[in-house]
């Protein structure tokens, strides 16, 4: 079993300067929907990791799915027709959302980035100034 030390490496180990400053620290309330769940939904993260088990099976098992109308295994719909083909359907769907929440993610982290880099940068010609061009 991991420790919590262990747990904690894996968790910060590329990051090693937001574990300084984030390590221990809870979510904002505001950001609950991606850690508490309710009584109508899951939070994002228990979604999402659900999806990527499915994902997997599909990986693991894609050669495998019955092809063809007549196989047993297929489940059935109103209409007789198999769902596995809308079924991949809407699984791609729902790749296509949490690929669009991702990159919203990450555009986030790409403006907090420009923007503490930018801030380092106007603190450094302050300072600059401050001391008389002398670092």
């Amino acid at each position: 079993m991991l420790s919590e030390d262990g747990y904690e490496h894996r968790m910060w180990g590329k990051y090693p300067g937001l574990r300084h400053f984030l390590s221990g620290k809870r979510s904002h309330p505001k950001h609950d929907r991606f850690f508490t769940a309710t009584s109508i939904t899951d939070t994002y993260f228990d979604m999402e990791k659900r999806f990527q088990d499915v994902l997997a099976l599909i990986r693991s098992y894609r050669a495998e799915l019955p092809e063809g109308p007549f196989s047993s295994v297929l489940p059935i719909t109103k209409d007789k027709s198999p769902n596995i083909a809308r079924d991949l359907i809407n699984a791609a769907r729902e790749a296509e959302g949490w690929a669009e929440w991702h990159k919203h993610e990450a555009d986030l982290l790409q403006n907090a980035a420009r923007e503490l880099k930018d801030l380092g940068s106007k603190l450094f010609r302050w300072q600059g100034r401050k001391s008389g061009g002398k670092y």
